[in-house]
């Protein structure tokens, strides 16, 4: 086997998406490729795990300081009856292994979770089935246990994701997929549905049958909303009446057309106006480009606007990427910690040192783990959720989105909810994964754990008329958590080394390739970025 080159046209420095696909677009375009990742497996931020794998890293993320993660809290669900009182409904699930007791309950560590006897689960078992002579039939929760050490039996066949992404059918990231070749890596499934929460969960209108089928909404109202879609879905920047609302603020033109406070809510979802920050910033031609794009969306691959990717799209289309830059020669090295990084401005090359050895470039693109930028924003602090349950939240649809706005349950930011099933790799039969995201105002608990319980409630299928749910229905498993979030950016350090973020904003990838290919055109000024694959046809001739 021949030895490793140490000179390169580019090094890259982590396998975000953006990096990714920049390895793949330099890759093709003829240059030679290194491509270093810190972590084991491809995707940083983006990556899928199994369960193990999810609570593991979590738990090392968020124990040590410069990691975007923080404020874990992790809970088993083990409901008993009524009437055992003293027996905690909920144990925690401790990084470390602590004396602390949560109510009179101990908690439960990572590492005994997952030991090869789940003593620590069958302990509980056992103290369900000797909670107090009051109660006599303990079905229900042994019931719960006894899931709860199937998942965790069965924790190599989850796919949990970092940052889990809903794909737009006819966003920039599909587009990108279709032109370049690369979506022959994948494979995606269609969500099933799309909902709106407005006290029930309701469909969230993509189309003329959606609106006028919603018994909920006024026929003035029906009307005013068609009104604006058809707007969105005509828009086209500079045509004439509309140029004088393009840059008013979104907030104000819904004002003056006399919305009410839930055709608005429906609209904000649309156009991506999820923090109460954005309501004064988002122009009204911004919000008509994205809703736009969801209305274009719909119907292209399936009923709902998005696609979902099997075994998670962040962590799936950073591989995809990866793998056309490996077929066009670019060298891969993961888990390899980065030394020293030097690009001193009396030297072309810019110097990397990994383990004593040290490769050469004329350009580096790295992610904020590996240098920091001198201008990146301030990050935002979000709320995240993954939580493992036995029902489907809105039988029988596995695959789904939610969105819950401003204010429906106390919630002073939007809630983005993703439900994936066996159906996208994403866990066992019969178990279905729920993720929650929102920008934080308290702890992830504060911030999700309602939102859970209404979800479940919300459920016709789970909860009885007055909201109740039987232990059965309660989750087996919530992870709660809370990520910095930077913005994506590029910041150029000097003409040869730009710093990008990977971050995108909730359940969203779509400015990826945007991103990817203003860093490519800033570097690589004569050449396209990913250009179309030729023809098999045009070239047989």
């Amino acid at each position: 086997m021949d030895p490793i080159s140490h000179e390169f046209d580019v090094i890259i420095l982590g396998t975000g998406l953006v990096q990714s696909m920049l390895a793949g677009a330099i890759g093709r375009a003829g240059r030679s490729v290194l491509h270093i990742d810190s972590n084991p497996f491809y995707g940083e931020g983006h990556a899928s795990l199994n369960l193990k794998e999810f609570i593991e890293h979590l738990s090392a993320q968020t124990s040590k300081e410069g990691t975007p993660y923080c404020n874990l809290e992790a809970y088993v669900h083990i409901e008993p009856q009524p009437q055992a009182e003293e027996f905690e409904s909920r144990l925690l699930v401790g990084a470390l292994d602590s004396q602390q007791s949560i109510n009179g309950s101990a908690p439960i560590s990572f590492q005994s979770l997952f030991d090869p006897g789940h003593e620590a689960l069958r302990v509980a078992l056992d103290n369900v089935k000797s909670a107090g002579p009051l109660v006599e039939d303990r079905t229900d929760s042994e019931n719960c246990i006894a899931a709860l050490l199937d998942v965790l039996s069965n924790h190599r066949r989850f796919n949990i994701e970092l940052s889990p992404k809903a794909i737009l059918s006819s966003g920039p990231v599909v587009e990108l997929l279709i032109s370049s070749g690369v979506g022959r890596y994948l494979e995606f499934k269609a969500l099933e549905e799309v909902y709106i929460f407005d006290g029930v969960l309701e469909q969230m209108p993509g189309a003329k049958e959606d609106i006028f089928s919603n018994d909920k909404v006024s026929l003035l109202d029906k009307r005013r909303l068609m009104k604006f879609l058809t707007m969105a879905l005509n828009y086209e920047s500079g045509l004439d009446g509309l140029t004088e609302i393009e840059d008013t603020l979104l907030a104000d033109y819904l004002e003056s057309q006399k919305f009410n406070e839930k055709l608005k809510s429906i609209l904000y979802v649309l156009a991506g106006v999820h923090n109460t920050d954005q309501i004064d910033t988002v122009s009204t031609g911004a919000a008509l480009r994205q809703i736009q794009l969801y209305l274009r969306s719909v119907g292209r691959f399936g009923k709902t606007p998005f696609l979902s990717c099997l075994y998670g799209a962040g962590s799936e289309l950073c591989q995809a990427f990866c793998r056309l830059s490996a077929v066009y020669g670019g060298i891969y090295m993961l888990q390899q910690q980065v030394e020293r990084v030097e690009f001193a401005k009396t030297t072309e090359r810019v110097s990397v040192a990994i383990n004593g050895s040290t490769y050469n470039s004329s350009s580096l693109i790295a992610s904020p783990e590996y240098l920091q930028a001198s201008d990146t924003r301030q990050p935002e602090l979000y709320s995240r959720a993954v939580v493992i349950v036995k029902h489907s939240i809105r039988p029988p649809q596995s695959l789904l989105s939610i969105a819950f706005p401003r204010n429906s349950i106390g919630n002073a930011n939007s809630i983005s909810v993703i439900q994936q099933s066996f159906d996208t790799g994403a866990a066992p039969q019969p178990y279905y994964v729920v993720y929650l995201i929102t920008k934080a105002t308290g702890t992830a608990t504060q911030d999700l754990e309602n939102c859970v319980t209404t979800l479940l409630q919300a459920s016709p299928a789970l909860a009885d008329s007055e909201g109740h749910l039987p232990p059965s229905a309660t989750p087996l498993l919530s992870l709660y958590f809370q990520e910095y979030v930077y913005p994506g950016f590029e910041s150029w350090v000097d003409d040869r080394v730009v710093v990008v973020g990977n971050h995108f904003d909730h359940f969203s990838l779509e400015s990826a390739p945007e991103n990817a290919a203003s860093i490519f055109q800033k570097l690589y000024p004569d050449e396209s970025f990913l250009p179309p694959l030729p023809n098999p046809e045009d070239e047989s001739d």
